[in-house]
């Protein structure tokens, strides 16, 4: 460890492919980028980066511990799998030379053992160390330490801002910028997927519907990578159609059950909320009672708790509008359709997308979207439509015809991260960056053509 912590350091990669400058909200920005970092099965990965004033350094962490010794870092382990916390663990020990405190998460306290062997060296050298969430009776007593100089926290934006309030009530010198930068999250969001108006053949929208069924139906649509919102133009042909098939593959793919503790609860009081405002705004999928497999056997009947419920938002603008599923985190089997104006044919796409639906997406007040967004996109779009979208969106991960849990994980195999939007500040650009790119942007994945169909892992068809 102390010999990796004396190398001197490596000068940074400069992205100048492409770059130019674009004006938003907080001034005038560089673009530096795509470059791309990798490839995998028909998919391409790229990372944008951007600089405000022409600074091309790392982002490194801040030093915001009171005790004036060096800070320590504390890991509130994800419930959504359970490499994730090793991996961020390690990264802030190797490559940003601090000392971690992990506290694991009440769904995965088994890991505390193996844990203790994959960590072992580290720990018995003192640069990590873990605790079970029940040995900690109080959060906010665990994060005023002095010596706590960062939070990383998996979770919806409401316990981002309630770690940023524990933190600040025993910093009160600390300003709220000072106390944001001190947490870096893989924020639960609401993640949409936005299907670009034109022309698509049945296979085509084939398989668009089995990128969405895909992440709805794993693990009861309760993963952080799951879609929660299809977000389609209101006058797109094809959509009654889309919409019909979707419902139907739903109840075709088998679901494997939820481990997030609420997400049951969450769904029902979607449900009840959007009943409320008349008839077919919210209903739960009916399996048909004479389902068979390919065998020509019955197959089970969908448990309660797996069924999907499907919410009608309306269309953005209309006076029925309700934007209460796109404003809460389901982490469970709900997806909610919301529509917006226009849309009509193919060559209204780069209009509707630059002019409608990406301000739409961008509008955290709108949605509560900043981690990722699945652009859907027919093989006959022109591609400098699909660019311009691709660069206009303001999301940390962008995934072009794939589903985010395709995007998200290979790409911080690949050597990217979780990008880091100005607009919301999404990671801080601290996670991932094997590569020293300064100022991390976002990330983009491209996946293969919507009348490609690949095995993606082993006998699952996508």
């Amino acid at each position: 460890i102390s010999e990796f912590c004396d190398e001197e350091e490596t000068d940074v990669p400069l992205l100048v492919k492409n770059s130019r400058e674009e004006v938003t909200k907080d001034g005038k920005v560089k673009i530096f980028g795509p470059q791309t970092i990798g490839a995998y099965e028909g998919h391409q990965f790229e990372v944008w980066t951007a600089s405000n004033d022409g600074d091309d350094k790392v982002n490194s962490s801040p030093e915001v511990c009171t005790s004036g010794k060096k800070p320590v870092t504390v890991i509130i382990g994800t419930p959504s799998n359970s490499f994730e916390t090793a991996v961020h663990a390690l990264e802030r020990v190797l490559l940003h030379r601090e000392t971690v405190l992990i506290k694991h998460n009440s769904l995965r306290e088994y890991l505390y053992d193996p844990y203790y062997i994959i960590l072992g060296p580290l720990i018995r050298r003192g640069y990590v160390q873990q605790v079970l969430d029940k040995h900690v009776p109080s959060r906010t007593k665990f994060l005023s330490h002095p010596r706590v100089g960062r939070v990383h926290v998996a979770g919806t934006q409401q316990t981002i801002t309630s770690v940023a309030e524990e933190l600040a009530v025993s910093r009160p010198s600390l300003q709220s910028g000072d106390i944001h930068n001190m947490i870096s999250t893989d924020h639960t969001s609401v993640i949409p997927a936005v299907v670009s108006p034109g022309t698509y053949s049945e296979v085509e929208l084939k398989r668009m519907i089995d990128l969405i069924v895909m992440s709805k139906k794993s693990n009861g649509g309760c993963d952080p990578t799951a879609v929660q919102v299809v977000v389609l133009p209101q006058e797109w042909p094809l959509k009654a159609f889309f919409k019909e098939k979707l419902e139907l593959m739903l109840n075709v793919y088998p679901s494997t059950p939820s481990y997030c503790p609420g997400s049951i609860e969450r769904r029902d009081e979607l449900l009840e909320a959007y009943k409320l405002l008349g008839e077919g705004r919210a209903f739960l999928l009916e399996p048909e009672e004479s389902a068979k497999d390919s065998r020509g056997k019955e197959k089970p009947q969908v448990p309660m708790e797996q069924r999907i419920a499907i919410i009608d938002c309306g269309t953005f603008g209309e006076a029925d509008f309700n934007a209460t599923a796109l404003q809460t985190a389901a982490l469970g089997p709900v997806l909610a359709y919301v529509e917006l104006p226009g849309g009509k044919s193919f060559d209204d796409a780069n209009k509707w997308l630059q002019n409608i639906a990406i301000p739409f997406l961008n509008d955290k007040t709108q949605i509560l979207g900043s981690s990722s967004v699945v652009l859907a996109t027919p093989p006959s779009q022109l591609k400098n439509v699909t660019n311009a979208a691709v660069g206009s969106l303001e999301y940390v991960s962008i995934a072009v015809n794939t589903p985010p849990s395709i995007a998200l994980p290979y790409v911080s195999l690949m050597g990217g991260m979780r990008g880091s939007y100005p607009a919301y500040k999404q990671d801080n650009g601290f996670l991932g960056n094997v590569h020293g790119f300064p100022n991390v942007l976002k990330t983009v994945t491209y996946g293969p053509a919507l009348d490609y169909n690949p095995n993606y892992r082993g006998n699952m068809k996508v």
